[in-house]
């Protein structure tokens, strides 16, 4: 499951204010020193460190120009094109990957069309059905009935 977060770290989000109040977890998955999160605004990574403290890096959807997920033989890594640079997350589980790399792509393909106005339909109905999913529009029960049959 690509909502792959804790809801100790889930609720620390929300406490340390790290998410804008219009903004939506669209997926998640856990890091070896953290959790990466895409929202319908950015990308968060968020790593916390000893004694409550934590660090939050972010990356806003209009300055991502591409995102790659390489599967490795039992790990990925998950490339980061902006206009200021690449970042490379590694030791991605293969399963969690390809679907986080998803979320994104169809994240960034969101926002620069409401941006420019214009609206697209979302191509993959296995990515509608988890993004509604995480959204709290259906229960697992029901997710786990729709996904079966797709």
């Amino acid at each position: 499951m690509t909502f792959n977060m804790d809801e100790k770290t889930l609720s620390q989000l929300y406490e340390r204010k790290i998410l804008y109040s219009n903004e939506k977890i669209m997926g998640a998955i856990k890091l070896s020193n953290g959790s990466l999160i895409c929202t319908n605004n950015r990308i968060i990574l968020y790593t916390p460190k000893m004694l409550g403290r934590f660090e939050t890096e972010s990356y806003q959807l209009d300055h991502i120009s591409n995102i790659n997920f390489k599967q490795g033989l039992l790990l990925g890594s998950l490339l980061l094109k902006t206009t200021s640079g690449e970042k490379q997350f590694v030791n991605i589980n293969k399963k969690d990957g390809p679907m986080i790399n998803d979320i994104i792509n169809n994240q960034i393909n969101i926002y620069k069309a409401q941006a420019s106005g214009t609206t697209i339909p979302n191509p993959n109905p296995k990515l509608e059905l988890q993004m509604r999913f995480v959204n709290g529009g259906i229960s697992e029960q029901e997710y786990w009935r729709r996904m079966v049959s797709l």
